[in-house]
């Protein structure tokens, strides 16, 4: 059996749209306030939010590295984060963890920026390709062995008008972890609603994987529960990763299930919103869905099971921000806010 976990969390949206880079913002975007992207052209907003993205990734990479330690420690083999949760200044740390615990870490995505610090990352990681690569939304499957994989996102939802989508065709890879080979696919978010992208995927018999993977950044679940049970009658074990914020996070267990899984006795269909936590299952990838004809009908897998992320001290990146905007005076952002704004919108 394999164990994965799927963690929901809150961060900032590993995403750009010139002049707007969501890393910098003081506060995660809610699609409302104007960003502060937009008044970068004033020398102390453009400090301002260079100081709050260095903030900003050392919060989010020691968030993401102790779950993965956490993960690591509790012999996981698959640990997956939402959509636009991982900024690649990150991934080479998560890539010492996935071989230190000999796990897969499906790298939730991010937008791939041009500039010569973040292609020295590509590079040693040996995922760079070409000038078309910047500008794409990618899923960094990294391996036990320290390879990364690339799932490219396919599709644009409508707040991505101006993502590069080079890749054609959903890829699943095979992959060798902990004595068992892993067969996997990561469909990021809205590329999962697309049945073109879904049926391909189902389509190509010698590379059909046993699991989908879908890092997702969305404010409701509902259309993504109806693929996955799409998927279920496909034989196909799909495990849905959300925001905290939105939550929803779930495997495609049938409810029929519930009574018959093993382990715990209460059956969670998903993660609620506003909590922060790892979804864990325990099951037979080779054999999830009982076989036709079969006589063990019992399910292959146990209840999936939460463990909630508990902070243990006050957030640093929370103290050091609010330490900046002391530092920064807002009365004199707001006051060019009101002067400039009307020329940047």
């Amino acid at each position: 059996m394999i164990k994965i976990h799927l963690a929901q969390i809150y961060y900032n949206t590993s995403y750009y749209a010139p002049p707007i880079d969501y890393l910098e913002e003081p506060i995660a975007f809610n699609g409302k306030d104007t960003p502060l992207g937009k008044l970068r052209s004033i020398d102390k907003i453009q400090e301002h939010l260079v100081e709050t993205k260095s903030i900003y990734i050392e919060h989010i990479r020691a968030k993401l590295l102790d779950i993965a330690h956490w993960s690591g420690k509790k012999e996981c083999h698959l640990l997956a984060f939402p959509e636009y949760s991982v900024p690649p200044q990150v991934l080479l740390d998560l890539q010492k963890l996935a071989v230190q615990y000999s796990m897969i870490i499906v790298a939730g995505t991010h937008r791939v920026q041009a500039g010569s610090n973040v292609k020295s990352i590509y590079s040693e990681l040996n995922i760079y390709e070409d000038s078309d690569f910047v500008g794409c939304a990618c899923s960094p499957i990294i391996c036990p062995d320290g390879s990364v994989y690339l799932a490219k996102k396919i599709k644009k939802s409508k707040w991505e008008p101006n993502l590069a989508t080079p890749e054609k065709e959903p890829k699943s890879f095979r992959i060798e972890c902990k004595g068992e080979l892993i067969s996997i696919s990561v469909i990021p978010c809205i590329d999962s609603l697309h049945t073109d992208v879904i049926g391909k995927i189902l389509d190509s018999k010698p590379e059909k994987p046993n699991i989908i993977i879908c890092p997702s950044e969305s404010p409701s679940t509902s259309l993504f529960e109806s693929i996955a049970n799409l998927l279920a009658s496909s034989e196909t074990l799909f495990c849905y990763v959300n925001t905290a914020e939105a939550g929803g996070s779930f495997y495609n267990i049938p409810k029929a299930w519930e009574t018959y899984l093993k382990g715990h006795s209460h059956f969670h269909e998903n993660l609620p919103s506003s909590t922060e936590a790892i979804l864990e299952l325990v099951a037979e990838q080779n054999c999830f869905y009982a076989k036709k004809g079969s006589l063990d009908n019992s399910p292959n897998c146990y209840h999936p099971f939460p463990y909630p992320i508990i902070y243990t001290k006050e957030s640093d990146w929370l103290n050091s921000v609010t330490a900046l905007k002391n530092e920064t005076s807002y009365s004199q952002i707001w006051c060019f806010r009101k002067i400039h704004l009307s020329d940047v919108l």
